[in-house]
């Protein structure tokens, strides 16, 4: 990995409004240089270090705000999304209440299969893990309304 010496790094990437990294200069007086001149620089350095942190400080809270108006957007599309779905609300509350009055832990395969003959309410549901199984897509043609049925079978 090459290093790079500080003052020769440039903001390759500049901001499209002009805006660009202020250059810092590290150059040291030599080493006869006196007390007066060294302090000099150093308060030259302090102050570049002082608009480095300026401007760092304003690049944070523009990408803040930048972060804070994306989030916003993404959440209006998502709302936006949710009301051009016919009957989008009521899908996601009768899954919901499927969930807690009905079959908890169904399986995914389960909303996949036509309706079976089988009464989710019989002993002969619990009699094996298959019939089990098809109890509960039975269940839930049960617990669905009607106009849903379509979309249960693959």
């Amino acid at each position: 990995m090459q290093a790079h010496h500080p003052s020769s790094l440039r903001d390759s990437d500049a901001a499209s409004d002009g805006d660009e990294l202020p250059t810092v200069n590290l150059s040291l007086p030599g080493p006869n240089a006196s007390p007066r001149t060294l302090r000099k620089r150093l308060e030259a350095m302090q102050l570049q270090l002082a608009a480095l942190v300026v401007n760092k400080d304003n690049t944070t809270c523009e990408n803040t705000t930048l972060i804070a108006e994306n989030m916003d957007k993404r959440g209006w599309a998502k709302t936006n999304v949710l009301s051009t779905i016919p009957d989008a609300i009521d899908t996601k509350e009768l899954g919901k209440k499927l969930a807690i009055m009905c079959e908890a832990w169904s399986d995914s395969s389960s909303f996949l299969k036509p309706r079976h003959n089988l009464d989710p309410n019989s002993e002969e549901r619990y009699s094996t893990f298959e019939s089990y199984k098809l109890g509960i897509t039975s269940a839930i043609y049960d617990f669905l309304p009607g106009k849903y049925h379509t979309f249960l079978q693959s």
